[in-house]
């Protein structure tokens, strides 16, 4: 394998606030994944594990990131009726804000109900696609 500086990469043809997102963001990455000892940087871009223990609740961060992200993207094999019941205040205001997500999901196991696509057609600027992939269980969310 070639060995590629991603860093050289990244900082082509942006500005200096740029610059200082994608050092923060490299030294980060460096941060949580190869030394935490030597390599000192702010918490903000670095990997984390959620676990649902008390100050580490997915659902809370989740909401964080959607109330700060600029779009957002999730790749989950179901979408519950609880799910939706407790996002779509919160996916509302980012349509009214302008702010556009993407769901992907799947028919894995039937388990999604008409019900729930049905809700989210309601609200703008989602885009919800559905994979008919064998074995599609993803758990992913971009923003």
């Amino acid at each position: 394998m070639v060995n590629f500086d991603y860093k050289q990469l990244l900082q082509k043809n942006i500005n200096n606030k740029e610059k200082n997102v994608v050092n923060e963001l490299y030294g980060s990455l460096l941060n949580g994944y190869i030394n935490q000892d030597t390599i000192v940087t702010n918490d903000q871009f670095g990997p984390r594990l959620l676990n649902n223990q008390e100050g580490s609740s997915i659902w809370e961060q989740i909401k964080h990131e959607l109330l700060t992200c600029e779009n957002y993207t999730f790749a989950v094999a179901f979408i519950t009726d609880s799910m939706v019941s407790n996002l779509k205040p919160i996916f509302k205001d980012l349509s009214r804000r302008g702010i556009k997500g993407r769901i992907l999901t799947s028919t894995y196991l039937y388990f999604n109900q008409p019900a729930v696509f049905q809700e989210l057609l309601k609200i703008p600027n989602i885009e919800v696609k559905i994979a008919e992939v064998d074995g599609f269980h993803q758990k992913g969310y971009i923003f």
